[in-house]
């Protein structure tokens, strides 16, 4: 038996950030109002603060006034992480060339 893996929309991985980072919810409540790992939240966490801070988007950007710059901000990370950067174990294709099996879905980084 193999297990299924789950996939899980960048808006809804954003959506679990902000509600863990917002401190009005314990990681218990969360788990259980979404039926997701203790472990799961931690990576999506993990995953948007790591590559966030190594992306050059974090550095043209500037710290964030409010919640709704903040959203933009991880917003415009996650797009460019989908679908403009590529990756090493990935052979050097972006998840989006991977998940839809087309090279035209890449979209060109601009330096």
């Amino acid at each position: 038996m193999s297990k299924e893996i789950k996939k899980y929309s960048s808006d809804f991985k954003l959506k679990i950030v902000m509600k863990y980072l917002s401190g009005n919810f314990t990681i218990y409540q969360i788990c259980s109002e979404y039926n997701i790992a203790k472990s799961t939240i931690h990576k999506f966490k993990e995953n948007s603060s790591n590559i966030f801070s190594e992306s050059s988007l974090s550095k043209e950007d500037k710290s964030p006034d409010n919640i709704a710059e903040l959203k933009q901000q991880i917003r415009k990370f996650i797009y460019f992480y989908n679908y403009q950067r590529p990756h090493q174990s990935l052979n050097y294709k972006t998840p989006s060339q991977i998940y839809y099996n087309d090279e035209s879905k890449r979209k060109r980084i601009r330096f």
